[in-house]
């Protein structure tokens, strides 16, 4: 019975602390830095032992021996200097990575360019690649405000509410319009971290004016009205799905014609931002052979220039 309720005790346990591997050169740097700056404000005994033992490796053990002692001492000074309670405090903030499903890596890269946080899917398998810097926990702000808006991205992606998918259709009628619908959804999941964030009290790496500016220029085509609103359901709601965020994303213009206020052309389908406005005397044969092949337009509906231009040639008319 005893055995039974340790047992039970380990096991829930375990299912409270995240799996994090950290890559053997992560942690190299990490202690070294550690060390030589002292960032978990220690006894300088902890910080003499490790130089001491290190210094007792090269004396008293085999080249075969050494690679092998070195990792230990790493791994061990890696706990001793706090280093990985820097990790450990911030990732305890998310619960879904706590997952026996899931498991964390830290891989070091060399340049902020190559800091990224990925999510890898294997079956039932999840996990978080996370590129970082080793000279980061050198920058408290950084590291947290980083890894915080990183690890909260992932959570919405493991998190079934958020209902994440890598496969959503967007509405986008060409490759370009799917890249604009992408990047002004990255634009708006970014702020909905963001803002949860601060209301936690946590610092963010973009400051407010910054998202604010990003945000009206990506979605300049929406009325001070329209941009008002969601911005306001960004700030006012907890529960937003990745749907949500893509329906804002698309241009609404988009899928509509050129005579709904639309960017479509009416005949061919494709996007024009600046359609014929102008009809003459002149150009009325034009319109003429336009309704010949397609009975149901009308003027007020619209033409592109390229259609314009196409059943130009066909009337020979010149414009």
């Amino acid at each position: 019975m005893f055995l039974e309720a340790w047992i039970s005790i380990v096991m829930k346990i375990n299912q409270d602390q995240p799996n994090i591997i950290f890559e053997s050169s992560f942690i190299e740097e990490a202690v070294f830095l550690a060390a030589k700056y002292n960032i978990g404000k220690l006894n300088d005994s902890i910080i003499q032992d490790f130089h001491q033992e290190r210094e007792g490796i090269y004396k008293h053990t085999t080249i075969q021996e050494r690679d092998f002692a070195f990792e230990r001492l790493y791994r061990e000074y890696f706990q001793k200097l706090r280093v990985r309670e820097i990790f450990d405090n911030i990732i305890a903030d998310y619960a879904l990575l706590h997952r026996p499903d899931v498991t964390l890596f830290v891989k070091k890269v060399w340049s902020k360019g190559q800091e990224d946080t990925e999510l890898f899917v294997d079956g039932r398998s999840r996990t978080v690649c996370i590129a970082l810097m080793a000279n980061r926990i050198l920058q408290p702000f950084c590291i947290q405000a980083i890894l915080r808006h990183d690890l909260l991205r992932v959570s919405d992606m493991l998190d079934k509410n958020f209902q994440y998918t890598p496969h959503i259709i967007l509405m986008g009628k060409s490759e370009l319009e799917n890249n604009l619908i992408k990047d002004r959804f990255r634009i708006l999941w970014d702020m909905y971290i963001d803002i949860r964030l601060r209301k936690k009290g946590h610092s963010t790496i973009k400051l407010i004016d910054d998202y604010k500016k990003a945000f009206q220029k990506a979605f300049f085509f929406l009325k001070d009205d329209e941009r008002e609103y969601v911005y306001s359901k960004l700030e006012g709601c907890e529960t937003l799905t990745q749907i949500d965020l893509i329906n804002w994303a698309q241009d609404a213009r988009s899928i509509k014609t050129l005579g709904e206020g639309g960017l479509r052309c009416p005949l061919c389908d494709f996007t024009c931002f600046k359609p014929v406005s102008n009809w003459s005397k002149e150009t009325f044969a034009i319109a003429e052979a336009v309704k010949n092949e397609h009975p149901q337009w009308t003027i007020e509906q619209g033409i592109c220039p390229q259609c314009f231009d196409l059943y130009s040639s066909k009337t020979k008319v010149k414009v």
